[in-house]
């Protein structure tokens, strides 16, 4: 979630069960969060241990992302009994009939406890930023001589007043006030070659039970500032020995931004690699897009923006990378472009950016004219020293010195070697400056004893990736020569769990 927010505080461990406010203090946006956060894990978690992994309404009008192919048996009937206006009921038999493409019906689906709705029924090819990465085009699903399993892939979307106008307040003049997260999903396809195909996928049997796409990336990162002085008494004074040397407090962001592995010296080449960026503001630092200017055949692309910035700290200047982003990149399992800014003007707000030889803003694509897809400009905080396409080298244990990296006032950030990065994966790390320290847990050891270097000092622990957390169900099993078995499971079926 990439809001102005001072800290993630809900941790499921210590298994609070509310907030409760005391009179006369001080409110903070920690607190309302971890209360909806408390709430929501209790509610998706009942869900999940009453209707299992995943389950949909038991009547199968209401059940939703029936899987229709034009391998099913009077596919044309169940289209004919959707809830749709009967010029769109023609229209998608038409696009199974004569172009092979798949229906995604309407209706609801809860997976891990999360409500999933379909207001209405649409084609596979009409999704939103698919084909995704590693997803297939249609036609390679309309050729295709082996297994297919269709699954509902589920994450939750950061959403702000520049992705939904209607979120600020016209009246307050301009400042927006919360933002919203957003369950979002995609239906995608795995062939059967995968190595995450399930071993066992006969009908009478879960065709996903041992099929495990994992909800996050493997690798894991520690964070530290250096010695940690608890002597210091005053509340307002600042330890001569901290070392986080910033002036303010910060929520700092690090999100991967080309998934691989961590890179160390000598053999496979750099492509194969991870690569960060990072975020002093949690990356809520946006720049709405008014306008995309032709280009000139140069190496340059002139946007105008909404505005320039509230203030120096959260405005642009000559140098900062900056990453474009719209509906479409933030639907798909990749990263936007990460574009350097040349020059500022501030008079009519244009900013020039200096382009890539192969990089192309997806606005100016004649496909994507016409659709309001909502460009954006994300700013990113990390300096242009050692960028491979506009982001950091993520530099594993033996290439790194004892494997820290120096992000800015005092702060190192360390990548485990060993894991798998995933675009999108982030941490999240708190500094203070009434501490002159980062908010990061140590490690400890089995008994929940601090484990501690060779100078005596705790080491901070190796932490997974914060979110996007994705959750997935399987919707239809296609076989060769055989009817379509569909894999939705109806609420009150028994051995769901």
């Amino acid at each position: 979630m990439k809001g102005d927010f001072s800290r993630d505080t809900f941790d499921p461990s210590k298994h609070f069960s509310r907030v409760l406010m005391q009179q006369g203090r001080v409110q903070l946006d920690a607190d309302w969060n971890e209360q909806n956060a408390i709430l929501l894990h209790y509610l998706r978690t009942l869900a999940k241990d009453i209707l299992g992994a995943h389950a949909g309404p038991a009547d199968p009008g209401e059940r939703g992302f029936e899987i229709i192919t034009n391998k099913a048996a009077k596919c044309s009937d169940t289209i004919n009994n959707f809830p749709t206006e009967q010029n769109r009921k023609e229209e998608l038999n038409t696009a199974v009939r004569d172009r092979g493409d798949i229906v995604i019906g309407p209706g609801r689906y809860y997976v891990e406890g999360i409500l999933v709705e379909n207001d209405q029924a649409i084609l596979y090819s009409e999704q939103l930023a698919l084909p995704a990465e590693n997803q297939p085009e249609l036609d390679v699903i309309r050729n295709c001589n082996e297994g297919l399993l269709f699954y509902l892939d589920v994450w939750e979307r950061h959403i702000t007043h520049v992705e939904d106008a209607d979120i600020r307040e016209v009246a307050l003049g301009g400042p927006d006030t919360c933002s919203r997260s957003q369950v979002v999903w995609q239906v995608k396809v795995l062939f059967s070659g995968s190595s995450f195909w399930p071993s066992s996928d006969s009908p009478s049997e879960e065709p996903l039970k041992n099929f495990n796409l994992p909800p996050l990336g493997t690798g894991r990162l520690r964070a530290r500032t250096g010695d940690r002085d608890t002597t210091a008494d005053q509340l307002c004074a600042v330890s001569p020995r901290s070392r986080y040397r910033g002036a303010e407090n910060q929520l700092y962001r690090v999100e991967i931004h080309c998934g691989g592995s961590a890179h160390d010296p000598g053999g496979d080449s750099l492509a194969t690699f991870a690569t960060f960026k990072w975020s002093r503001e949690n990356g809520s630092v946006t720049f709405p897009v008014v306008e995309i200017h032709e280009t000139t055949g140069r190496l340059e692309q002139t946007v105008t923006l909404e505005h320039l910035g509230l203030d120096r700290s959260l405005g642009l200047k000559p140098g900062d990378w900056v990453e474009y982003m719209d509906e479409r990149i933030a639907m798909s399992a990749q990263a936007g472009p990460l574009i350097k800014v040349k020059a500022i003007n501030g008079v009519d707000l244009t900013v020039t950016l200096s382009v890539a030889a192969d990089t192309a803003l997806p606005c100016n694509s004649e496909p994507e004219r016409g659709k309001n897809l909502h460009p954006f400009l994300r700013r990113w905080d990390h300096s242009g020293e050692g960028c491979i396409n506009g982001a950091l080298m993520l530099k594993g244990e033996a290439e790194a010195k004892n494997g820290w990296i120096d992000l800015e006032d005092g702060i190192q950030i360390w990548f485990s070697r060993k894991g798998d990065y995933r675009v999108g994966d982030y941490w999240l790390i708190p500094t203070r400056v009434v501490t002159g320290d980062v908010e990061w847990p140590d490690e400890v050891n089995a008994k929940g004893e601090l484990i501690r270097d060779e100078n005596q000092k705790p080491i901070p622990a190796a932490v997974g990736p914060v979110g996007p957390r994705h959750y997935y169900a399987p919707l239809c099993l296609i076989k060769p020569d055989i009817e379509p078995q569909d894999c939705r499971r109806p609420i009150g079926q028994t051995g769901m769990g």
